[in-house]
């Protein structure tokens, strides 16, 4: 999963089947996907600032603190 993540972060192209899957992995029941389009799109950068933190990754910013991309 962290590799897809790491792809997809690079990408800036979210996937709801990953977010989803995910979710499934950690034990969240299904999640019906207009629901959860909906929290991502409301949340984006605070789902995104988790999953970093949670595989270990370092983020390349720009001096306005703009994602560039992922860092290994």
């Amino acid at each position: 999963m962290r590799e897809s993540y790491i792809q997809m972060r690079n990408s800036k192209q979210y996937d709801l089947n990953w977010f989803s899957n995910y979710s499934h992995t950690m034990g969240v029941p299904v999640i019906d996907i207009k629901l959860l389009n909906f929290y991502i799109s409301q949340n984006l950068n605070n789902i995104l600032s988790f999953l970093d933190s949670k595989f270990n990754l370092h983020i390349l910013t720009d001096k306005d603190n703009n994602f560039i991309k992922v860092i290994q």
